[in-house]
């Protein structure tokens, strides 16, 4: 009886390939989601809106980087295979994905959670907390911390937004 190792191989290489695409997506979504809605808010006549999400960014970034330094926890890349590095203990909450639900939380505040726009950042936004799972940089729990504070950030805003600037009917 012979095996193909060779199927073998290649299909780990090209799930490896997949991951490490995925990966390098959800380094770029974490910052291109939030500028893809201020763009929109730019495009849209609305500059206050832009600004929120750009100071939201910095505030929240502030904020998570609190949080991982008063609750550490390690990632489980380094658990899993026993190495260490410095940001070993910086796993709870993903700010990758903070920063992409953040875009959804103002876009959601804005414009509704079912405007296609939305729905659009809801699905590139989880492809960002799925690429933070498979490249073992967080544990599940930590994905939907960030989310969940990028979530809130983004309706606190979208509120703040509209008490100082109501729309003019």
């Amino acid at each position: 009886m012979r095996y193909n190792y060779g199927g073998i191989l290649n299909s780990y290489t090209n799930k490896m390939k997949l991951i490490h695409s995925l990966e390098k997506f959800g380094d770029f979504g974490q910052y291109a989601l939030p500028a893809l809605v201020g763009s929109s808010a730019l495009l849209s006549g609305n500059p206050i809106e832009a600004i929120a999400m750009g100071i939201l960014g910095y505030v929240q970034k502030i904020e998570v980087f609190a949080i991982k330094r008063n609750f550490p926890r390690e990632r489980p890349g380094p658990f899993i295979e026993g190495k260490v590095s410095r940001e070993d203990s910086e796993s709870f909450p993903s700010s990758h994905t903070g920063g992409a639900f953040l875009a959804v939380g103002l876009a959601g505040g804005l414009y509704g959670m079912t405007n296609p726009f939305s729905v659009t950042l809801i699905a590139l936004a989880c492809l960002v907390g799925a690429s933070r799972y498979y490249s073992k940089k967080h544990w599940l729990s930590d994905i939907l911390a960030g989310a969940l504070i990028g979530i809130i950030n983004g309706y606190l805003a979208a509120n703040c937004v509209y008490i100082l600037y109501p729309l003019k009917a």
